[in-house]
């Protein structure tokens, strides 16, 4: 059968552009292993949309990865959370007074020998009583002991399904606008806006207060 030279032009385009498109799918996949987890700079965009879909309690899949069979993801992406050059003893912390648009209230220092738990009690400069806002603090000895603590509080969720929280705060964060628990070197801190209040500002301000401390700035 004779071909024609356009039809044999038309064919090699086609298979072309299956090819190229092919190859710009798989490239453009991104395992959970393959996220750098850098907590001094912000995710691309891409990449932490990419973290916030992927369950916490599911498996990771990378077949590449053999040190990682088996592991939940939240076990790997701790497990990729850097040292940082200091940890954050209870002694290094102060509330801050003020705080975004928030000032402070009252605030709880529990540093005993076996544990260094702080709250506070924080309202919005306009509102002229009550609490708007409650942080806690709990200080661990290592990295790893403050991972276990959120890793018990992901198992303890109730929903099949767990994903890391939209909030650009901590190593790992859990939650959302209300309420955010999360870690930061070897700081868990928890932030609950009361009466539906929004606390990503609150949130971020402490976490950026922490990051300095084990940052040695």
């Amino acid at each position: 059968m004779n071909v024609s030279p356009v039809y044999k032009l038309l064919l090699f385009l086609s298979i072309a552009l299956i090819t190229l498109t092919q190859s710009a799918c798989i490239s453009g996949y991104t395992s959970v292993s393959d996220i750098s987890y850098h907590a001094e700079q912000s995710y691309p965009v891409e990449e932490r949309e990419n973290m916030m879909a992927i369950d916490l309690r599911a498996t990771d899949e990378n077949e590449n990865e053999n040190e990682n069979e088996n592991k939940r993801i939240v076990d790997v992406l701790l497990d990729n959370v850097k040292d940082y050059p200091k940890i954050c003893n209870s002694d290094d912390f102060i509330f801050e007074t003020e705080v975004a648009e928030y000032v402070l209230l009252s605030a709880q220092y529990n540093n005993t020998s076996s544990e260094h738990y702080f709250t506070a009690q924080y309202r919005l400069k306009d509102n002229s009583v009550g609490t708007d806002s409650v942080v806690s603090l709990t200080f661990c000895s290592t990295k790893e002991d403050c991972h276990k603590i959120i890793k018990n509080f992901l198992d303890g969720y109730s929903m099949d399904e767990v994903y890391a929280s939209y909030l650009e705060v901590g190593d790992l964060a859990l939650g959302g606008s209300n309420r955010v628990d999360f870690v930061r070197g070897n700081v868990y801190i928890s932030v609950e806006g009361l009466h539906d209040l929004e606390i990503d500002t609150l949130a971020k301000e402490i976490d950026q207060q922490i990051l300095k401390i084990i940052s040695d700035q």
